[in-house]
């Protein structure tokens, strides 16, 4: 992960005002991330909640079938 640091002496007074402006930049950048890793995972999880019903649809059916015949007298 690459952070930025602010040297410019305009910005920040001193040398520990740099130094937690540097540790926010940090920070909110891997709250970015963590952002995006979530948004990936919730949207592979909604595919997969998508297409497992249409891939096993007939296995399932065919299941349901046999268990309702083995109840049926």
């Amino acid at each position: 992960m690459e952070t930025k640091a602010i040297t410019d002496s305009g910005i920040c007074g001193n040398q520990s005002n740099r130094a937690m402006l540097n540790r926010v930049i940090a920070i909110q950048s891997k709250k970015g991330s963590t952002m995006i890793e979530y948004a990936l995972i919730s949207s592979l999880v909604s595919i997969a909640a998508v297409t497992t019903p249409g891939l096993l649809g007939c296995q399932l059916d065919l299941m349901f079938q046999a268990v309702e015949a083995a109840f049926t007298p």
